[in-house]
């Protein structure tokens, strides 16, 4: 008798558990656990092109699948936001224009919201990687509200005291030096007494655990990470690729048992089109493909991934019947520059509402 009623209780059991699978795969709304959001400046159509050419691959496919969207928005900016990064990232991380060169900020000066802080009241956590200064604008519009997106050390502070951020990876350690022997404030340090791994090389980045979810801060140079001009010259400092920090941050992120918001900036594209190298920009190119194809491989099928392009810049010609090595010698326009301090262009009384965001 005894097997019996062992028996029943594990078919009781079983059945229980088949039946709460079955309604939790076709009643509960399953969210997405990861996003992941790669910030691209300077694609453009004829950019991707002259990558395709380069790839020397027959058939070539973005990411290496074919269900990749892609669209060309042209938003309905303000013209005194237009050509301002700052501005465009700010939009995107809030959702409402602002006063050109200001981050996280409305038109009266009042804080915003902005999908960090969206993302963390819904149990993410929150992930930033930049191959430029974590105090740049493109990273520091998600956590930052400055009135001058070059006040590089109030952003420095922001980042530690604005809202809990499990890793931040970038460039820029110049910023936090200087505080320190100015006497204001060890970064660093501080971040270190609340419980963050320092890493300053990707040797230090491997061993860190990845359960339960660490907090990593890692500044690998004292201004932006160097590109491919340069890298041959730091190879030595055992420097990290941004396809080895994004997979270490995604490893560890995906832990979390909410899901996690990580955001990418890569602005190499953008620098090597300002400088007119168009080789260069069109190998940054299939770099940037490569990497969202590992995003895909790492982060798995319940991760949303966006790449998201601000601003394209022009210059880059494929002439018929050219060499793909050859790059087009038009000038390019330069990298959006922000508005010097001091300067506040007019705006219009009733700018158009902005896109909203997801």
């Amino acid at each position: 008798m005894r097997w019996r009623t062992v028996l029943s209780a594990m078919l009781i059991v079983a059945a229980f558990t088949l039946f709460s699978l079955t309604y939790f795969q076709s009643f509960v709304q399953q969210r997405t656990h990861g996003i992941v959001l790669v910030i691209a400046p300077g694609l453009s159509p004829d950019l991707l092109r002259l990558a395709e050419l380069r790839s020397a691959q027959a058939g070539f496919r973005w990411f290496g699948q074919a269900d990749v969207r892609l669209s060309l928005v042209n938003p309905a900016l303000p013209p005194a936001n237009r050509g301002d990064y700052p501005s465009l990232l700010s939009v995107l991380s809030t959702g409402t224009f602002g006063v050109p060169g200001h981050l996280g900020l409305d038109l009266q000066g009042k804080r915003l919201d902005n999908l960090v802080y969206a993302a963390q009241r819904t149990g993410r956590i929150i992930g930033l990687i930049t191959t430029d200064r974590l105090t740049s604008p493109g990273i520091a519009a998600f956590f930052a509200h400055v009135d001058e997106a070059t006040d590089q050390r109030t952003i420095a502070q922001q980042l530690f005291d604005s809202t809990p951020i499990n890793i931040a990876m970038g460039g820029g350690g110049a910023v936090f030096d200087r505080l320190r022997e100015m006497g204001e404030r060890d970064l660093l340090e501080e971040a270190r007494l609340s419980g963050y791994h320092i890493v300053s090389t990707a040797g230090e980045l491997w061993p860190i655990e990845k359960w339960p979810p660490p907090r990593i801060l890692g500044v690998f140079a004292p201004d932006a990470l160097p590109g491919p001009s340069l890298r041959e010259a730091v190879a030595d400092s055992a420097m990290p690729s941004l396809e080895t920090m994004v997979t270490g941050s995604i490893e560890r992120l995906q832990y979390s048992l909410r899901g996690y918001f990580l955001i990418v900036e890569n602005h190499l594209i953008a620098e090597a089109c300002a400088a007119n190298r168009g080789v260069e920009a069109a190998d940054e190119v299939l770099a940037l493909d490569r990497l969202m194809s590992k995003i895909r491989e790492y982060a798995g099928s319940r991760t949303t991934i966006i790449l998201y392009s601000p601003f394209a810049q022009g210059g880059l010609q494929v002439l018929k019947g050219a060499d793909p090595e050859i790059s087009s010698r038009a000038p390019m326009p330069v990298y959006p520059r922000l508005v010097p301090p001091g300067t506040r262009p007019t705006l219009p009384e009733h700018p158009p509402s902005p896109p909203a965001i997801a």
